[in-house]
């Protein structure tokens, strides 16, 4: 799942990925089966694409770059997953089945569409964005103390965060839900240059924000014989509950104690200044009191 390009660039081969079970796996071995014309011509393609983005300035990011990114994302997200569904919970005890259970897969629908794209021209028109995914693209400050990649993933949320060198994505196959929840991601900082810490909170930030989603959309989809055309109809609200205001609650009520907890969980670097004594995250690196971004550099 982990292109070579990208283990080769980066020295991830003998970097090892940490499991749903908590287990650790080599980056080298997280692969599935593929023949060959899907892995090198279907998907080469856009491994060409992604890898030659490295560099870019994100002032000369196109639709185009996000859909490229977007789908190759959602194919390294369900394919972490299709490998832990072949690997046992426990080896002690085959009878506990995989890690991912197979049958869970149907709730990866979305993520699936992304991928087949690569197989047959699929349209979609989305409601908050033009592509039905969040993505929020970030240009990343060269500091060698934090290294040059970082990956994360939250799977109930279906988000990705990752970066590599001067890059760093945020992606949550959500349908664009927290686009709509608030365009330009945690503090509206998408599109602009910050330092691997503060990609690493806002990556925390975005995988807190997707646990919380408590909505999904309805679709209207035609086919024929050279394309699929899928429609965002409307949101679905999960809880009849509305907001104070009278509007659909998407997202769970936030939670400054539970993003700290976030903070923890992924490593965030001295997540522990950023919690006040209540254990609230309560501090930022990302702006200061006037709403400001916080330079490093």
């Amino acid at each position: 799942m982990f292109p070579r390009w990208l283990q080769r660039q980066f020295n991830l081969w003998d970097c090892r990925l940490q499991l749903l079970n908590g287990s650790l796996m080599p980056y080298r071995s997280v692969r599935v089966p593929a023949c060959k014309h899907c892995n090198n011509l279907v998907l080469g393609k856009t491994e060409q694409y992604v890898s030659k983005l490295d560099g870019k300035s994100v002032s000369n990011w196109t639709l185009a770059d996000s859909f490229e990114v977007g789908r190759w994302l959602a194919k390294i997200f369900v394919g972490i997953l299709m490998k832990e569904a072949t690997v046992s919970l426990d080896r002690r005890k085959p009878e506990f089945g995989s890690i991912f259970p197979v049958e869970a897969t149907g709730e990866l629908y979305l993520l699936h569409l992304l991928i087949q794209s690569w197989r047959k021209v699929i349209l979609f028109r989305a409601v908050h964005t033009e592509h039905p995914f969040t993505l929020y693209v970030y240009e990343i400050e060269e500091d060698t103390d934090f290294g040059s990649f970082n990956f994360s993933t939250n799977i109930p949320g279906k988000s990705v965060c990752i970066r590599f060198g001067t890059l760093g994505f945020a992606f949550v196959g959500d349908g664009g839900l927290q686009h709509e929840a608030g365009n330009g991601g945690p503090f509206r900082l998408a599109f602009q240059k910050i330092h691997p810490v503060q990609f690493d909170e806002i990556a925390a930030r975005v995988h807190y924000k997707a646990s919380l989603r408590s909505a999904t959309h309805s679709y209207f989809h035609e086919e024929d014989a050279t394309s699929l055309r899928f429609q965002q109809m409307e949101v679905i609200p999960y809880s009849k509950n509305n907001l104070a205001d009278g509007s659909d609650r998407i997202f769970r009520d936030w939670s400054d104690k539970d993003l700290a907890h976030f903070f923890k969980l992924y490593n965030v670097p001295r997540w522990d200044v950023l919690v006040d004594p209540s254990g609230s995250a309560s501090f930022t690196r990302l702006v200061d009191s006037t709403g400001r971004k916080i330079d490093f550099f």
